[in-house]
């Protein structure tokens, strides 16, 4: 994060241009996920990162960071329990995902969709995003995922069903979906993503 946040310092000395402005979005989409593992969804640090790659992407206009960048804001605001603003975020991220027509966005805005849907209480509802994540996702085509946001996404779908099915009165669902999520995420060898199955198990 030092070396990406010296980077950013020094684009910012640079006169304004087109140019100027792409190069500090790639560099504050990179710092988003280098911010969360090392500083927690929810600390300033991000907040200002995530909200400055949204500006820079309403600037530069059309680009494929848009939606990552909406995720970034997305995980802020639902790490903060701004459950509403988030909620209504996640609608927008899939139905721009969906007009992409991206596998991986599409995927990651399930993610998100599930979580804002968990955290409401829509608990079947969240279960039917997570299930299409989990079925999305496919381990050499969208390992990069776990490092463009800092957690593998079908961990964090499956440690969420393994938690809907408990509240959902199916322990035996749940018991196996979480054997699942920790031997998927050691298999990794990702630490953040594997710590983050452990805190769901």
């Amino acid at each position: 994060a030092e070396g990406l946040l010296m980077t950013r310092l020094s684009l910012q000395e640079l006169p304004e241009s087109p140019q100027r402005t792409v190069a500090e979005l790639d560099v504050v989409m990179a710092l988003g996920p280098a911010l969360i593992n090392s500083k927690g969804y929810g600390a300033p640090d991000v907040e200002e990162v995530c909200l400055r790659a949204y500006e820079l992407c309403q600037v530069v206009g059309d680009v494929p960071q848009r939606v990552p960048a909406l995720i970034n804001l997305w995980s802020f605001l639902a790490s903060r329990a701004q459950h509403r603003e988030a909620f209504e975020l996640s609608a927008t991220i899939l139905q721009l995902a969906q007009a992409a027509g991206r596998d991986e966005l599409v995927l990651q805005a399930s993610v998100c969709v599930g979580t804002s849907n968990a955290f409401l209480g829509n608990l079947d509802l969240a279960r039917v995003h997570f299930e299409r994540a989990v079925g999305l996702y496919d381990a050499t085509t969208h390992a990069s995922l776990r490092f463009d946001y800092g957690t593998d996404p079908a961990v964090i779908a499956l440690a969420y069903l393994m938690i809907l099915h408990l509240f959902l009165g199916d322990d035996e669902r749940s018991r196996e979906l979480s054997e699942q999520c920790e031997a998927f995420s050691r298999s990794l060898e990702h630490p953040f993503s594997e710590m983050f199955a452990l805190c769901f198990v």
